[in-house]
């Protein structure tokens, strides 16, 4: 188990050992503050997304303990903090004007920029990535649907939503997306075609 500890760093407890890595120590965890962390179900590596220092990644949780930073093109991910699984494998790396995809052996690959979702500025708040292939996207204007061909689905407070700031998204067992507005939490049901919406809250 891995717990982040505010501003010192990262603590694991595996067995009757409880290990702590400290904000820039040898293990080359290189941040103080760990905002988020997922496992790769691929690769079952941990990604980690710090406040201030981007993205770190443990690849082999059983041998040496070793973080990486992630890079694309060689430049560190500044300014990236959140992190969010895939279910295909890979994690999401995101911020408030990008999504970006990150596997251990690819990479970092674009996925999508504020832009490509309106014509007017979105400021992205969440992301959450379902098993049908969906990436939702909370956004100050509602929750975007995100599939292989670009935007398949905006959901706005004229759909059911309390209000269009949508702050936190989190896909459940059964393939719901809740959703985090102002005084209320609801959910998009699971799509698996077109079909009307029936938001729950």
């Amino acid at each position: 188990m891995w717990i982040a500890t505010g501003r010192a760093g990262l603590h694991r407890c595996h067995g009757d050992d409880w290990t702590w890595y400290k904000p820039l120590g040898p293990e080359g965890l290189g941040c103080y503050t760990v905002v988020n962390m997922v496992v790769d179900a691929a690769s079952d590596a941990l990604v980690i997304g710090s406040e201030s220092n981007g993205i770190r990644v443990l690849r082999n949780r059983t041998g040496e303990v070793r973080f990486e930073e992630v890079t694309c093109r060689g430049d560190p991910l500044r300014g990236i903090a959140g992190v969010r699984v895939d279910p295909f494998g890979g994690v999401y790396l995101f911020n408030r004007t990008t999504v970006l995809r990150y596997t251990p052996d690819a990479g970092v690959t674009p996925v999508l920029g504020a832009g490509d979702l309106s014509t007017f500025p979105v400021v992205i708040n969440d992301i959450a990535a379902t098993p049908t292939g969906m990436l939702f996207i909370a956004s100050d204007n509602g929750v975007y649907g995100w599939n292989s061909s670009g935007v398949a689905l905006h959901i706005t407070s004229g759909d059911g939503l309390r209000s269009n700031i949508v702050k936190r998204l989190f896909v459940d067992a059964d393939g719901r997306c809740w959703f985090v507005v102002p005084g209320n939490v609801g959910y998009i049901p699971p799509m698996a075609g077109p079909a009307t919406l029936d938001l729950s809250a």
